[in-house]
Formats: structure tokens, sequence, C-alpha cells
């Protein structure tokens, strides 16, 4: 079987979590933005370096896909969600080559999105937006807390020498100076309030964890002995 996400990590969520509960998600955010509201999602760029890729928390929840470079798209008018990917090209999904845009069967399957592009296509159906929602927070990844990445935000956006904005400040940027005449709106508190209540496969999923952390703990337990390193 191909794993699409390339990692048993992978696997494991998608068995978790199946298409119906990021559809069933999606069908809330579509309630919270109305008929003529859009909700943009960036997902997480590439990795740097030999580093194993990690969507972000926000993507991934309304999602469940793990390409880099994606962008999830809730269109209000139509509602209907639509994933934008870059293309894979010759990398082999079966050497764990993440799904690209020609794969849209496979990205329909794992996300139950009703549709899947190209990048290139995106600007062209965000053209008639006149309300965007899109996260104005910084996106969640691995080990951080949103207090930590706001404060590394300000303190590059201080730096004399560097001063760039953070990921999510460049997206709303580049919404408003391509749709002047859409309103951009923080998906933020959207997100938090709906991820602040954990659906029956969430709490599942968190029993299990504490489950496996407490068996690690015992069995640290165990092994403890006077004069063995923590490592």
């Amino acid at each position: 079987m191909i794993d699409p996400h390339g990692s048993r990590a992978s696997s494991e969520r998608r068995a978790a979590f199946p298409p119906e509960e990021f559809i069933e998600r999606r069908e809330r955010l579509f309630e919270a933005i109305g008929n003529d509201g859009y909700a943009l999602l960036q997902g997480a760029p590439p990795p740097r370096g030999y580093v194993v890729f990690r969507q972000t928390n926000e993507f991934y929840y309304c999602s469940g896909l793990e390409t880099p470079g994606a962008y999830l798209l809730l269109k209000g008018p139509e509602h209907r969600a639509a994933l934008y990917l870059p293309f894979r090209g010759k990398a082999a999904l079966e050497e764990g080559a993440a799904p690209g845009a020609e794969d849209g069967e496979l990205v329909r399957a794992i996300t139950g999105a009703d549709q899947v592009h190209g990048l290139e296509r995106l600007w062209e159906h965000l053209a008639e937006a006149r309300i965007v929602y899109t996260p104005h927070a910084p996106a969640e990844l691995r080990g951080g807390t949103r207090h930590d990445l706001l404060l590394a935000d300000r303190q590059v956006a201080l730096d004399p020498w560097d001063g760039l904005p953070s990921r999510e400040q460049r997206l709303i940027a580049l919404l408003r100076t391509r749709l002047p005449r859409a309103e951009v709106r923080d998906l933020t508190p959207i997100l938090d309030e709906m991820r602040s209540v954990k659906s029956p496969r969430e709490v599942a999923v968190m029993r299990r964890a504490g489950q496996l952390a407490a068996q690690a703990v015992r069995e640290a337990m165990r092994v403890t002995r006077a004069g063995l390193r923590e490592y």
C-alpha cells in the first residue's frame, strides 16, 4: 500500500481521522464565514535541509493533508472546499513524495475536498471575493506555543538588519494588494473556538496518547537506577 504522506505517523493520523472528520470541521467553518465569505488557509512551506516535513496544526485540522506549499480555499458562495497544490512532477508517491496537483483523486479521498487544482488557479478563484478570512496568528508547528511564535515574529520585525514580516502578514498584504476591494478578516478566533471543543474522534486519540505516555513513564521508572543519565 502506498503511504501518500511518506511516513508511518502520517498513516496513523489518517486512520484516526477519516475524511468525514475534516468535512465536518469545514462545514462549521462555512457556517461561521457565511454565504458571502471566503476562507483561505496557507499550509507550511517546504522544509529547508534534511528535516521531516510537518504540516501546520491549523491547515491539517481543516484538511488532513500534509503536502508542503498547499492552500485551502473555502468558497462560501459555492459552498465548496478546494485545495491548491504544487505539482509533484516526477517524484514518486511510492518513494514518499507528498501528493501533488495531479493526484486529485487521492487528495479528495484523504481530505473529502470538492476540488483539487494547481497553485496557479488560486488567484483566479479568489478574484470575486469581497470578504476573505485568513489566520492572522502565527501557524503552529512542532514544539512552539503561540506566545513563543508571536515573540519570535516581533524580534525579527524589530531587527534593523532583517525586519521581515511574518508569513501570515505577508499573505495578508498580498491579499490586500491583489484584491483591493476585498475585506480581509481574521480567521484565528473562529479556528480557536472550534479547536477548543474536541470531537469524539479527537477525544479517543487524546486518550490513546495519554495511555501511551503513561506506559512510557512507567517504563522509565522501572529502568531508573542510581547513576543512570537522563539521555
